[in-house]
């Protein structure tokens, strides 16, 4: 008998909301984007590009695109991240979660229709992050590493949506 092992860790949650009257409903399918993307990925911000070091400048838009069907070009963010060192700056490489995220809804969030609501860890079966889910939000994760977004839930099924930037889905 094979012994099957399931490990998830989920070490920060940011909860993304919409709060213009968007409906899905009305759009195109969301598109869950690459950091490869030829269009951005190889750009750099200090010493790494967006292909390297950019899932979470990616997940950002791939969560607001899910809820709000617009979207952010990479670089738009990239940018401003990296001019106030939250990515790719003094800190190392990468994107810096509490300082990026803390001030997204400021930069972004009433041009394109969201708003940051919260952070927490914890695990990804909390109920907060659940409940968040169910009720239409999307959440910005991070696990060691690497950030992803979780765009909905099934209860039914247990199942979360996970657009991951670094896929590179075929």
């Amino acid at each position: 008998m094979k012994k099957r092992i399931l490990s998830v860790l989920l070490v920060l949650a940011i909860f993304v909301t919409t709060f213009a009257a968007t409906t899905t409903s009305s759009m195109a399918a969301p598109t869950c984007y690459q950091q490869g993307d030829s269009r951005w990925g190889g750009i750099y911000y200090g010493k790494w590009n967006i292909a390297a070091s950019g899932c979470g400048i990616l997940s950002t838009v791939n969560a607001v695109n899910y809820l709000t069907g617009r979207f952010i070009h990479p670089t738009e963010i990239a940018s401003w991240a990296h001019a106030n060192n939250h990515y790719n700056g003094t800190y190392g490489q990468g994107t810096v979660r509490w300082s990026m995220y803390g001030s997204m809804t400021a930069a972004f969030g009433s041009k394109y229709g969201f708003k940051i609501t919260g952070c927490q860890g914890g695990g990804i079966t909390s109920a907060t992050l659940i409940n968040h889910l169910r009720n239409g939000g999307a959440a910005i994760i991070h696990v060691p590493n690497h950030f992803m977004a979780l765009c909905g839930y099934n209860a039914a099924t247990g199942q979360y949506l996970v657009y991951d930037s670094s896929a590179a889905p075929k």
